[in-house]
């Protein structure tokens, strides 16, 4: 990283190239919630970094963070940044979406210009950035567009205290974190220093919501971002949530999916608390023998392509679809990164189009899409499916998951 003068002496940062362009235009295509989260990390990493050289952003949004080839992300456009020096500033800076409560009070109520900006101030900005790379949706879009139309019903609706909705299923913890972020008053807004403070246990309470596999990640995740052996790992699975020694089998199968591949037997963070999404809860007064069967039970069915992507499992469809006579809905299930203990139900209609249904693992049962249908095992799934959606044929895996 550098910095040079332009013909007209205006200063330059220069980084390594983004290949990846903004967050805000590849937000979509980045389905993993370990990958985002990691992402964020960067962010409120950088922002730390700004604070305690005093420097305020004043334009944080998905717009001027940059992500490179290997998705790590870096703040730019610093063309509205100031340093806090505890004055007030007369020129507003930044998006009107992202702006403070206060900042947006000042501009379009009192009208006196002059703004407090400092890091309380981004602080709320990154709040909004937090729940929007998380959910992958846009702030404030749901707001009703009768009363609050145009950049005066957004402003309008900002500071009558409205905020985005926050998912139910995050951990409470990750609730009052993000809206203490965008808390009304500076003085209740958390520092960037307390979030990261926190950040492993807030990740860790969303990636895992299961206590016994939390007692396990406790143990060998003092750092998130290593690598554990596969034998490291069974052995504190078995230590923290069996009574017994586990059998052969079952160890066979925890490693066909905590291990991401037959050449590599280390167990990533991520690998492990999706995997206990997938087929929890753990029990260990029953020697998770719910958690073995809910594996066994998928893996047997033929419909199952493991970790196929979206490309992939459209092309798999679309081909099924060419190639026969009297075309009908064929489909097929899938892992999903999207969010833990979701899996994915691509089908593909009449009209040739690609569908994704999202299934949960609910307490060891399946929740199909917003359906109140709680399914007790993948027969039942594929029933439902089949009289809500008309499904016809499975596309059939051709090898063991």
């Amino acid at each position: 990283m550098g910095a040079c003068l332009n013909d007209e002496n205006q200063i330059m940062i220069v980084t390594e190239f983004a290949s990846r362009g903004d967050l805000k235009h590849c937000l979509n295509d980045i389905e993993s919630l370990a990958m985002r989260i990691r992402m964020l990390q960067d962010v409120i990493v950088g922002l730390h970094w700004l604070q305690a050289y005093n420097i305020v952003h004043r334009d944080l949004k998905l717009d001027n963070l940059l992500v490179a080839e290997d998705y790590t992300v870096k703040i730019t456009d610093f063309g509205l940044s100031i340093e806090n020096d505890g004055q007030t500033y007369s020129r507003f800076g930044g998006n009107i979406k992202y702006s403070a409560p206060e900042i947006l009070r000042e501009r379009f109520v009192s009208k006196t210009h002059n703004y407090a900006y400092g890091e309380r101030t981004d602080v709320y900005s990154f709040g909004l950035i937090w729940w929007q790379v998380l959910t992958k949706k846009n702030p404030f879009m749901d707001r009703p567009s009768t009363k609050y139309s145009g950049k005066e019903g957004l402003v309008k609706f900002i500071l009558e205290g409205h905020r985005p909705p926050l998912p139910k299923h995050w951990p409470d913890n990750l609730r009052n974190m993000v809206s203490a972020c965008w808390a009304n008053l500076q003085s209740k807004r958390p520092s960037f220093r307390q979030i990261l403070d926190k950040w492993e246990k807030l990740t860790l309470d969303l990636m895992c919501p299961d206590s016994l596999a939390r007692s396990c990640c406790n143990i060998l995740w003092k750092d998130q971002k290593a690598k554990k052996s596969f034998e490291e790992v069974k052995a504190i699975f078995v230590e923290n949530c069996m009574t017994i020694r586990i059998k052969e089998k079952d160890s066979t199968l925890l490693a066909s999916l905590l291990c991401e591949s037959a050449f590599d037997d280390t167990v990533s963070f991520s690998r492990f608390c999706y995997a206990v999404g997938w087929f929890g809860p753990l029990d260990k007064s029953n020697n998770c023998a719910g958690f073995f069967n809910r594996i066994r039970d998928l893996y047997a069915q033929n419909f199952f392509h493991g970790f196929i992507s979206d490309s992939k499992a459209e092309q798999l469809l679309s081909n099924v679809f060419d190639t026969n006579s009297t075309p009908h809905p064929h489909y097929l299930l899938k892992y999903s990164l999207n969010s833990v203990g979701e899996f994915k139900l691509a089908y593909i209609d009449k009209h040739r189009k690609v569908n994704y249904v999202k299934i949960h693992n609910s307490g060891g049962q399946w929740r199909i899409g917003q359906s109140p249908k709680i399914c007790d095992n993948w027969k039942q799934v594929k029933s439902v499916c089949k009289q809500v959606l008309g499904i016809g044929s499975h596309v059939p895996s051709k090898k063991k998951i």
